[in-house]
């Protein structure tokens, strides 16, 4: 295989699970309304995540920031595009400007795991 076409799966693999996942947090989102042992479940793997500490705030950090962006993204393009068609496909590709603020984030807040764990 080419690079290039590495690289055009690598893409395709990045839009399906970032699509996958946008459509996972808004059923999950949406099942919270109706369903209490959804609603028990998000709560059980939050109050987990807190109890280990700055590790696990870390971690549900991250998953809260990457699902979010995930879902406005998929979101996003879907209005910009007007629907789901051919343009939908090439607009849930882009990389939006609001995500800039997304790596500082991650690195800021890995920084203070780290010097926590030393300390």
């Amino acid at each position: 295989m080419s690079i290039k076409s590495l690289t055009n799966l690598n893409e395709l693999l990045s839009t399906l699970i970032g699509v996958a996942t946008g459509l996972v947090v808004t059923l999950t989102f949406l099942g919270s309304f109706i369903s209490e042992s959804i609603r028990e479940n998000v709560i059980g793997f939050t109050q987990t995540l807190i109890a280990n500490g700055p590790m696990g705030m870390f971690i549900l950090f991250c998953v809260l920031c990457i699902s979010l962006d995930n879902s406005w993204r998929l979101y996003y393009s879907m209005y910009k595009a007007k629907g789901i068609n051919r343009q939908w496909v090439s607009m849930i590709q882009n990389k939006y400007t609001y995500q800039k603020w997304l790596k500082p984030i991650y690195v800021i807040f890995g920084g203070v795991i780290i010097f926590n764990w030393i300390l």
